[in-house]
């Protein structure tokens, strides 16, 4: 846990933290507020808003764009070259990995470090962004983020999301010869399949499973699920299997 809160506290990760939270903030609130534009042209009222309920807040908020991606997977990079390669780097990582630790407990612990701080700087400004598209319909956000699942579903979709960043970023960080590596390499390991449109890995499975679920007869309680099973081979187990690689070459390779 100290090894966490070391990273949670550190000066230049907190750093990278703020510059992600406000690039993919600023990211999601100008997407939030181009989607919204077709609210603006004729206004519905709050009973035909109702009627579509909360399908079109789904389909509305603004999520994994190219924009948005594209400050999601720097933000992730950074971090996890920070956290994760950039000790070895100044030989801190000397004095580091000689306490009475598991090595592989000390690179989880970063991992979830990275985990914590990239959930956070993308979670909370899409929260903040949806909050004030639709902070102006009464009880309708509360409903649908509460009664009717959204909250949940968000929940898992940016969890999902930050897991594969994370498990990617983090393995080619303890690859890479030096920090400016890992940062060059992560960028490209985490865009190529974007640029390319690879539909069975992020952002594009994950934008296309909610979507379904949105769309589809499944009732609100089946969209968890829904998104969960669409998702899991290139979301869930892909980044363990790729962290327990992590794991297993931190263990295998010198810290230096």
């Amino acid at each position: 846990m100290k090894i966490l809160h070391w990273e949670l506290e550190d000066p230049l990760n907190l750093t990278a933290f703020a510059f992600g939270f406000l690039l993919i903030g600023t990211s999601l609130f100008i997407r939030g507020i181009r989607v919204s534009t077709h609210f603006i042209a004729f206004p519905p009222s709050e009973d035909i808003i109702r009627a579509s309920s909360w399908r079109t807040m789904g389909i509305s908020v603004p999520l994994l764009s190219d924009e948005v991606y594209t400050a999601f997977m720097l933000t992730a990079v950074l971090l996890a070259s920070l956290v994760l390669r950039n000790d070895r780097d100044t030989r801190f990582a000397l004095s580091l990995y000689s306490l009475p630790v598991e090595r592989k407990r000390l690179v989880l612990s970063k991992v979830l470090a990275v985990f914590i701080m990239l959930f956070t700087a993308s979670f909370l400004p899409f929260i903040l962004t949806v909050t004030y598209i639709f902070g102006d319909t009464g009880d309708f956000l509360l409903t649908a983020l509460l009664s009717k699942g959204l909250l949940p579903l968000y929940l898992l979709y940016w969890a999902l999301a930050v897991l594969y960043a994370v498990a990617v970023s983090s393995l080619v960080a303890l690859s890479s010869p030096n920090t400016f590596v890992s940062v060059m390499a992560g960028l490209s390991v985490l865009y190529l399949p974007h640029s390319f449109r690879i539909s069975s890995l992020p952002p594009a499975v994950l934008n296309s499973a909610i979507f379904h679920a949105y769309t589809s007869g499944v009732s609100p309680s089946g969209w968890f699920m829904e998104l969960l099973s669409s998702a899991f081979l290139s979301c869930v187990f892909l980044p363990f299997f790729l962290i327990a690689l992590a794991l297993y070459l931190a263990e295998r390779r010198d810290v230096r």
